[in-house]
């Protein structure tokens, strides 16, 4: 039964079930925008940070704890959080978050992890500092001058303890999993800047200061005149303002699923490359010297052309069999970029399937790259089309290429040992699988997927983009891209020389679609599984399941460092802080 309280004030509850009833209201709303607008904060952030900054995000208990211990020492001493004051603190910290995260992007020295730490420290400090006043308002009532005890202050603690799990365990990641599969079409309208400002509008208004009005104000001007959020074509030309003087053009842009897409052009160099995040999925030289003329448009990366090498593969059986027309065979493409060994498979004749999850992705390489339309386009996830296909495609495709390079965090649940089991049952009998992996071969993460590949294929070789390093036994990183060619016919195999006709007229595939410098097994297999890091440490697992990802998360962090101070050599800085 609950009972009224003597001496209540206006504006309280009069009832302790009502109290507990708004407290868990207003908490529950708070938590949910805490969620959403970690979220937001993340992709704000990740053009400049890259994959990195998902996994150098300071964890929500490292602010809260702190405050949950101080409280329980001394329950007066944050006795201001649920004042009238700290309402409107709270709301000028969510008017700043998009102007502090603009502020700390563009400061040179931070790199990805100190960077990622400071760009999100403040916003999620303001989430839990909110929420934190909302748990206080809703169970303690709203008044000036009010005092807890420690013995008061027990409910309290323990309602913020249990939210701060409930949060964790469920709300965060449900949050997550609904932001990507409804919400970030939204994304494509106000930007991220443009979403991060809207929810900073519902925090700074829900903690009911009068501020918020004079502040909200800004925020929506801002929409108009950010070049970060595309509304609006004039902001796509500020922002091309702002880069002019490095040679760079900003063609087309917008926001989607696996990132911030940008198709860059270089005036200078005449080439195009198409941006996502902090990293880029490939990209086109725009003008040839006299007397080129390829066939398809030349790539400016010699990876994407060493792949379409499944096309070369050769043993002794195969040498004897007739030669299968090219109407006759299949093509599985998982991961598009701009579309660079695609297109010469569909220009070969091979009917051609690709598993891309971003709609925008393909849509750009059809419209600014040389992508044939003649193809069929899978956009979604390929582990979902991957698993439904083991009974209506098994052993139908004679070529897969697996490209699915993010920049930095390697998407490892498409390198699991069950995802590659299946693709193996899809590939045909004689086919050819290449899994390209970029990243540093020094650490965990190489290794693992290495032997996890073995662990599925009979028989692999592996070959590396360049030459290894003649002082290969000092190095402390080898950042490079790896291709992995299996086969489930465990016989010996090959590569055939490449006709004129392979070639496609392109330079690019003369001296690089012939796979050169191949990487003797035993370097990995000599290793141990102890999951160590650094030189001599590519120790590595067979990638099961969650148990070994999150072996190799720190692995898959120092791999993201590496990447984006690569990534800083090959665009000036202005590109990528200028998105």
């Amino acid at each position: 039964m609950s009972r009224r309280i003597k001496g209540k004030q206006p504006g309280q509850p009069t009832t302790a079930r009502n109290r507990i009833t708004s407290s868990v209201i207003r908490t529950s709303y708070g938590l949910v925008l805490s969620a959403l607008s970690k979220e937001a904060t993340i992709h704000c952030v990740s053009p400049v940070y890259g994959s990195a900054v998902e996994i150098n995000t300071l964890p929500w208990q490292l602010i809260i704890l702190p405050l949950i211990l101080i409280w329980l020492v001394r329950p007066s001493s944050l006795q201001g959080l649920y004042s009238n004051a700290f309402a409107n603190v709270i709301s000028v910290l969510g008017c700043a978050v998009s102007t502090v995260a603009a502020f700390t992007l563009r400061l040179g020295p931070l790199g990805p992890t100190d960077g990622a730490i400071v760009t999100t420290f403040i916003p999620q400090l303001m989430l839990v500092l909110s929420t934190f006043r909302l748990a206080a308002l809703g169970l303690l009532g709203e008044g000036k001058d009010m005092r807890l005890t420690r013995r008061e202050s027990w409910p309290l603690f323990l309602y913020v303890v249990l939210s701060y799990i409930l949060y964790s365990v469920t709300l965060e990641p449900l949050i997550r999993a609904i932001l990507y599969k409804y919400f970030l079409t939204a994304l494509n309208y106000v930007g991220r800047y443009g979403l991060q400002a809207i929810l900073a509008c519902l925090f700074t208004n829900l903690a009911c200061s009068k501020l918020a009005l004079l502040f909200n104000i800004p925020l929506l001007l801002m929409a108009i005149s950010n070049p970060h959020i595309p509304l609006l074509r004039s902001n796509t030309d500020i922002l091309n303002n702002n880069i002019a003087k490095t040679g760079y053009r900003i063609v087309d842009r917008q926001e989607s699923v696996t990132g911030y897409l940008a198709v860059i052009d270089n005036l200078k160099d005449q080439f195009r490359v198409l941006r996502c995040d902090h990293s880029l999925l490939g990209g086109e030289w725009t003008k040839y010297p006299p007397g080129i003329d390829p066939k398809l448009k030349e790539p400016i990366y010699s990876i994407f052309v060493t792949l379409e090498a499944v096309r070369l593969v050769q043993t002794e059986r195969t040498l004897e069999a007739p030669i299968k027309a090219a109407k006759d065979q299949q093509a599985l493409i998982i991961g598009l970029g701009i579309g660079t060994s695609p297109a010469a498979f569909i220009h070969h004749g091979i009917p051609t399937t690709i598993l891309e999850i971003d709609p925008v992705v393909h849509r750009f390489a059809a419209q600014y790259f040389s992508l044939p339309s003649n193809h069929t386009a899978v956009i979604g996830d390929a582990i979902d089309f991957v698993a439904s296909s083991q009974s209506t495609q098994r052993d139908r495709y004679n070529f897969i290429i697996h490209d699915v390079f993010t920049g930095g965090t390697e998407p490892l649940e498409l390198f699991t040992q069950i995802f590659l089991i299946q693709l193996r049952n899809l590939l045909a009998e004689d086919g050819t699988i290449a899994i390209n992996y970029a990243g540093d071969l020094l650490l965990p993460t190489a290794l693992s997927v290495v032997k996890t590949a073995l662990s599925v294929f009979p028989i692999c070789r592996i070959f590396r983009e360049t030459a290894a390093a003649e002082n290969q036994g000092e190095q402390t990183t080898d950042l490079t891209n790896m291709v992995l060619f299996c086969r489930r016919d465990p016989s010996p195999f090959t590569f055939r020389e490449p006709t004129e006709e392979d070639f496609l007229g392109s330079h690019a595939r003369r001296e690089h679609l012939m796979p050169r410098h191949e990487i003797d097994i035993a370097r990995f297999l000599e290793k141990g599984e102890d999951g160590g890091e650094g030189k001599g440490a590519g120790q590595g697992v067979v990638i099961k399941g969650k148990e070994e990802l999150g072996k190799l998360k720190k692995s898959q962090k120092r791999n993201a460092r590496n990447h984006w101070e690569l990534m800083r050599g090959v665009l000036p800085r202005e590109v990528w802080v200028n998105w």
